[in-house]
C-alpha cells in the first residue's frame, strides 16, 4: 500500500499514518534540456526539522555548493575510473591491488548508488 502524504506547506508533506515523518521535496534547478531536477527526502522528527532541512538545501543550492543527485552506482564509478585513470596511469601491480580493494568495497556495500553512500559508512570501514 502506498504512503499517503498530506501537504503542509510548499515542498513539505506529512505522512498521514505517522505524523512524525515528513517528506521534503528538493529542487536542484534544470538540466541542459530544461527538465526540472528534483529529489525527495523523508525526515523523521517534527515540522521544524523538515523546515530546517529544506532551508539548508535551498541555501546550499543558492550558493551553488550543492551537488545534484547522481544515479551512478559504486561499481559503475569504479569501472569508469579504471577505464579512464587506473588502467592508463598505473603499473600492473597497482592495478591488481586497486581492483582487489574495489572488489572488496563493492562486495561490502553491494550495488549502492553513490548519493546513498554516506561518510559515516566509510568511517566504519576505514577509520582515519
Amino acid at each position: 500500500m502506498a504512503v499517503k502524504w498530506t501537504k503542509i506547506e510548499a515542498n513539505i508533506y506529512q505522512n498521514a499514518e505517522n505524523p512524525k515523518k515528513f517528506r521534503v521535496d528538493l529542487y536542484f534547478g534544470r538540466d541542459e534540456r530544461g527538465k526540472i531536477i528534483k529529489s525527495k527526502k523523508v525526515i523523521e522528527g517534527n515540522l521544524t526539522d523538515a523546515r530546517k532541512y529544506l532551508r539548508n538545501h535551498e541555501s546550499q543550492r543558492d550558493k551553488k555548493i550543492l551537488q545534484k543527485p547522481n544515479k551512478v552506482t559504486l561499481k559503475e564509478l569504479f569501472d569508469n575510473w579504471n577505464a579512464s585513470v587506473g588502467d592508463v596511469q598505473n603499473v600492473e601491480t597497482t592495478q591488481t591491488s586497486t581492483r582487489n580493494l574495489q572488489r572488496h568495497t563493492t562486495e561490502y556495500f553491494g550495488d549502492i548508488k553513490i548519493e546513498k553512500l554516506i561518510h559515516r559508512q566509510l568511517e566504519n570501514i576505514w577509520p582515519i
